[in-house]
């Protein structure tokens, strides 16, 4: 089983790509860090994240649920910058420690976002974030997130841990 303790609710560092969703209405994000001993660049933290135990149960059911087959030659196009696409997600900015992905289709409106960051003592922190957007308001009220968005935050901030927890430990 995954260590849970290590990964912990963080504050997304300067310059992060999921600040600017901080100050926008009925924006929703978190942001969740966990330490590695050892150097790691993106590309490896989004292998270990895109290849963990739980997200191949998440290719699973995209695959099966909505007809959407990922590939180890997508995920080989996606960390090698040669498709700005794998699965559901769309990459919206890439940099050398960061990158957000949005999920496009239907009426998803939420982004991940990676970012590893190298410490003093030679380990990297990584961080994991979402971005779910709010519904578009039709009446002049302020934009806010869905009810089934709402009722779902518990289990998504429960499952993003997972998945970082996944990941961290792969190295």
């Amino acid at each position: 089983m995954e260590r849970f303790d290590r990964v912990r609710v963080a504050d997304p560092p300067e310059l992060s790509l999921i600040i600017p969703y901080e100050s926008m209405p009925g924006f929703y994000i978190d942001c969740f860090a966990v330490d590695l001993p050892t150097h790691c660049s993106l590309e490896a933290f989004l292998k270990a994240f895109y290849t963990s135990w739980i997200f191949r149960l998440e290719r699973l059911i995209l695959r099966l649920a909505l007809r959407v087959p990922t590939s180890s030659d997508d995920l080989s196009a996606m960390l090698s910058g040669a498709s700005d696409k794998f699965a559901v997600w769309i990459i919206e900015e890439r940099q050398a420690d960061q990158m957000i992905a949005k999920a496009v289709g239907g009426s998803n409106r939420t982004r991940s976002w990676f970012r590893v960051l190298s410490r003093d003592d030679g380990g990297t922190r990584l961080f994991f974030g979402s971005v779910l957007e709010p519904e578009p308001s039709l009446d002049g009220a302020p934009p806010r997130l869905g009810l089934m968005f709402r009722a779902g935050i518990g289990a998504h901030r429960l499952y993003a841990r997972v998945l970082l927890a996944a990941a961290a430990r792969k190295f």
